[in-house]
């Protein structure tokens, strides 16, 4: 999926509203429901999409494959709209003292479309089941970053731990959840 979406962005970067209207109905039901879980409410996390597929129609250009992924390109881009709207309206320290559970992980409600749905359950069930089998400070750490919009640095005085020793930890979680994604 790397391909199409990184071939969409530059056709984007050129202007093309086909190639944007694609990229939206590929991308908007997972950044959707990363939205809705650092924001928590539905209309925040509409507005945040909106804002987010304003930037990355405006920023298509900027996109460069040699650098990451195209998803991940896009889900920076909402994770610092969403931090952005958070730190607005002054609940983004609130995020630090949450004890959540992170074993659930939601992913946007792709539709109607009953093979999307099925789709989007499996992949969550095994995103789920593999966060379980990190070692609890990679699974706290992943989740609080990419989920919750925490800062390494934040994340870090919370834990009491040096900034390095975390980005220590995100790094292997992450090695050993693409491992278990790939079986």
């Amino acid at each position: 999926m790397n391909e199409p979406l990184s071939d969409l962005l530059s056709r984007c970067a050129l202007g093309d509203r086909g190639a944007f209207a694609r990229l939206y109905e590929l991308v908007s039901p997972k950044l959707y429901g990363i939205a809705v879980r650092l924001l928590k409410h539905r209309p925040q996390a509409d507005d945040a999409l909106q804002e987010v597929f304003s930037k990355i129609w405006y920023r298509a250009g900027s996109y460069r494959p040699d650098l990451g992924n195209p998803m991940t390109w896009m889900i920076a881009i909402l994770r610092n709209q969403a931090l952005d709207m958070l730190t607005a309206n002054g609940r983004h320290e609130r995020l630090l003292d949450r004890d959540t559970d992170y074993g659930d992980i939601e992913l946007a409600d792709p539709g109607n479309d009953p093979e999307s749905e099925t789709l989007h359950c499996d992949a969550a069930g095994r995103l789920g089941s593999c966060m379980e089998q990190l070692r609890d400070q990679h699974r706290q750490c992943i989740a609080m970053i990419y989920w919750d919009g925490v800062t390494y640095q934040q994340l870090a005085d919370k834990l009491n731990t040096p900034t390095g020793t975390v980005k220590v930890w995100v790094r292997r979680g992450l090695e050993k959840l693409r491992r278990c994604l790939e079986q």
